[in-house]
């Protein structure tokens, strides 16, 4: 299968998107104008097609992919693109058939784990795997009210609980194979799943019997040993799959709930992809079923709950379809009859039914959807706008939907304002204003990227404006990361937040190279080390610490630039040598005695030079945790019985009696 697009085919105007074969799924991805793999992939498609000028020489690995690509455009290794390289390798689905039982166990990293295993050896397996369960699921469903839900508050917490324990306690058959109850007890599942996901070392720590317990079932020692949580959350995930059945037939509003829980949970888990077609899902889900015409409603909890679902599942579509560079499937907010959330605090109307007006917490739900109507416009309107539009005519259309944004800001609620710190705030809404002023931050730098690398608005008056908007966004995005890392454990677990990271940390490496900042490059490198410290402390996440690679590799050579354009300015000869290069660099260091950083090729094509300072054996020598993907089993959908749900093999869940 071929790729969307191929090397030896790129030209300035299709540069500015990526697509490749995702080669773990063999699936075909397409990542457009307005996501941050574009800017990277600009940086690096350079070098590949010009590393035999630039570099003068072609490593064993590079050369042998030059002379294959001709003839095999259809090999998996004929190059590693970015959709490859941000891929994480982790099925979220089972294979087609179990692992074979790993003979040789390495050294435990979770040694808390590894005793309480031989704590509960000697209780019955379905007693133990019974009460663990009960126990886990409980923290975990904490763990996600707590955190993720606060951002998308679309779930009612006290029906929640008081539904599953009506369904669940004292019985001795839980109906979770139920046809009419599959869905709830798969949205309660994708609950404790995204839970696992962003739960604390805490709180692993502190349930580490019962972890084991669960973890025991499926005897993969070498798993156990290896992010216990996050392959718990792949458990339960998977238990939401199956519990589904099949999606095409079955909707209802707790499906609609489970799917964009699903896009929430690969959101986090770094699989964008995932996430877009699973939230992709979720609105269908919701207009198959008319959700947002509220027409299945029939009591006021009823009408609340679709409400809340329905913009939730607006707003991260937008989002997320933004952050993928993709065309939405929505329309503007006021086609769809069904009314925001009403919140009390904020209600104006005296004479409204105070049973139909939701908690101050709910009134996230309302802001998102202001903010993806400024998210919707700067994907349409920058990125996806006519070919006749010119760039001082973008430009103007960039720094209105800025003054809009701005207002976004100025109209949050008190309890939202993230320029004010207030000691008494209740958890909620501190989470929900460290997550507004990071995607704040996230639009403007999305806003104004165009015109710091597009050499056509080099001419632009603006141009500068542009550039210090972006930049200044950039900084800060990196400062409320840096500080939220060191001071909220609970942000430490966000993986998400690589994304941010590394978009950040590379606009503020563009505009080094640039240079046309009046900010000094030895304050601006620090930011980007901080970018880069960020990502290597997600140990956990594979994806994270690729990135973290990545941006080391094009710091070496900002700092190189910087180097010479101060002993350029001393009068001093610039030479690097190899045994300066940064010893946690996992590439072959570049050196700055082979660079002329005063070339006119930076001034016409910033991008193409940039990306000829970088070895163009990058690619190549990012692996992935596994290299031998041609020998793995790919995930396989659950099967679908008709008259018992539908089941993953490997399920191995016993059925508990309650909680």
């Amino acid at each position: 299968m071929e790729s969307v697009r191929s090397d030896e085919t790129m030209t300035p105007s299709n540069r500015d998107v990526i697509g490749d074969v995702n080669q773990r799924t063999q699936g075909t991805e397409f990542y457009g104008t307005s996501s941050n793999y574009v800017l990277l992939n600009q940086l690096f498609s350079h070098a590949r097609l010009h590393s035999h000028t630039r570099h003068g020489s072609t490593s064993a690995p590079s050369a042998a992919v030059a002379s294959t690509s001709d003839q095999n455009q259809n090999a998996p290794n004929n190059r590693i693109s970015l959709v490859n390289l941000l891929a994480n390798e982790d099925d979220l689905l089972p294979p087609s058939r179990e692992k074979s039982p790993s003979i040789n166990v390495p050294p435990t990293a979770w040694p808390s784990i590894s005793n309480a295993l031989s704590v509960v050896a000697d209780t019955s397996p379905a007693v133990q795997q019974q009460v663990a369960e009960s126990h886990l699921e409980k923290a975990l469903v904490r763990s996600f009210m707590h955190n993720l839900h606060y951002l998308h508050p679309m779930i009612d917490s006290n029906i929640f609980y008081a539904r599953y324990n009506e369904l669940v306690t004292g019985s001795s058959n839980p109906p979770e194979r139920s046809p009419h109850l599959r869905h709830f007890f798969a949205l309660y599942n994708i609950v404790v799943a995204v839970g696992a996901l962003v739960a604390s070392v805490d709180l692993s720590e502190e349930y580490a019997r019962e972890i084991a317990v669960v973890l025991q079932s499926k005897k993969d020692p070498q798993e156990l040993a290896k992010a216990p949580l996050q392959r718990l959350s792949r458990l339960y995930f998977r238990k939401s799959r199956s519990l589904l059945g099949d999606v095409f037939e079955a909707c209802s509003l707790e499906s609609a709930q489970a799917l964009l829980l699903m896009s929430l949970y690969c959101q986090n888990s770094l699989k964008p992809h995932a996430c877009y077609m699973y939230c992709g899902m979720a609105v269908r889900t919701a207009l198959a079923i008319g959700l947002p015409s509220e027409s299945m409603s029939g009591t006021v909890e009823g009408c609340k709950a679709a409400r809340r679902t329905w913009w939730c599942i607006y707003s991260h579509e937008i989002d997320m379809c933004c952050s993928a560079g993709r065309f939405d499937s929505l329309g503007k907010p006021r086609k769809y009859p069904i009314p925001l959330p009403r919140i009390k605090t904020l209600d104006a109307d005296s004479n409204s039914d105070t049973a139909e007006l939701e908690e101050s917490s709910v009134s996230m739900i309302t802001v998102m959807v202001d903010y993806a109507v400024v998210l919707r416009r700067i994907s349409k309107e920058i990125y996806h706008s006519s070919k006749d539009t010119t760039i001082s005519q973008k430009s103007s259309i960039a720094l209105t939907i800025d003054n809009l944004l701005d207002e976004w800001k100025l109209k949050l609620p008190s309890w939202h304002n993230f320029d004010v710190v207030n000691f008494r705030e209740a958890e909620w809404a501190a989470k929900q204003k460290l997550v507004l002023h990071l995607r704040y931050l996230n639009a403007r730098v999305i806003l104004h990227r165009p015109f710091l690398s597009d050499p056509v608005a080099f001419t632009l008056p603006e141009r500068q404006k542009h550039v210090g908007l972006c930049l200044s966004a950039a900084r800060k995005t990196i400062q409320v990361i840096y500080d939220s890392y060191a001071n909220r454990h609970y942000f430490r677990t966000w993986w998400y937040n690589s994304t941010y990271t590394l978009y950040a940390g590379m606009i503020v490496l563009y505009v080094i190279m640039l240079g046309n900042s009046t900010i000094p490059n030895d304050v601006l490198l620090e930011d980007v080390k901080k970018s880069r410290d960020i990502l290597r402390s997600m140990e956990e996440a594979s994806v994270a610490r690729r990135s973290a690679d990545l941006l080391s590799e094009v710091l070496d050579v900002a700092t190189a630039y910087t180097q010479q354009k101060h002993n350029n300015a001393s009068g001093v000869p610039a030479v690097r040598h190899a045994e300066d290069a940064s010893e946690n660099s996992v590439y072959q260091p570049i050196s700055s005695s082979t660079v002329d950083f005063a070339q006119p090729d930076f001034i016409q094509d910033p991008e193409a030079f940039m990306a000829s300072l970088i070895d163009p054996n990058i690619l190549q020598e990012f692996t992935t945790d596994s290299n031998d993907w041609a020998g793995l089993d790919f995930s396989s959908f659950p099967v679908y019985d008709a008259g018992h749900g539908s089941h993953d093999v490997g399920d191995n869940f016993v059925p508990r009696a309650g909680i």
